[in-house]
């Protein structure tokens, strides 16, 4: 998620930023997080979650190129820059991640990528 550009190559990932930006929904995002994160008294589906992770990573993988941008307008290494880079590194290693196998580490995964996703919204929001 993270790469070094200058000149034509910082544009044009400004303007996908842009573009993303004008996709976010962040009432559905919202609602998204609220699902992922919410108190079970058992366990869902499996099924259920792996159309939640489909949805979630579809939110970050939006989100993401925003944040960077934002990075990327930031003097590195200040605490607002930090932030977003380790959500960033956050988000990149939980997309790398599987549900595994079983229910519960299907749930851990997904109240993961929900926290990331919850993380990146509010960024984008400027809420952070």
């Amino acid at each position: 998620m993270h790469t070094t550009t200058s000149g034509s190559a910082a544009s044009a990932d400004d303007q996908a930023a842009s573009e993303n930006a004008a996709l976010v929904d962040a009432d559905v995002i919202g609602r998204t997080v609220e699902r992922a994160l919410a108190r079970r008294a058992a366990l869902p589906p499996f099924q259920e979650l792996l159309d939640l992770e489909e949805i979630l990573r579809g939110h970050i993988e939006l989100l993401a190129p925003i944040v960077e941008a934002q990075a990327a307008r930031m003097n590195r290494g200040n605490t607002a820059w930090y932030q977003r880079r380790s959500s960033l590194d956050r988000a990149r290693r939980a997309l790398s991640d599987s549900m595994g196998a079983g229910l519960q580490s299907a749930d851990i995964h997904i109240r993961e990528l929900g926290r990331v996703c919850r993380s990146l919204l509010d960024y984008e929001q400027g809420l952070r």
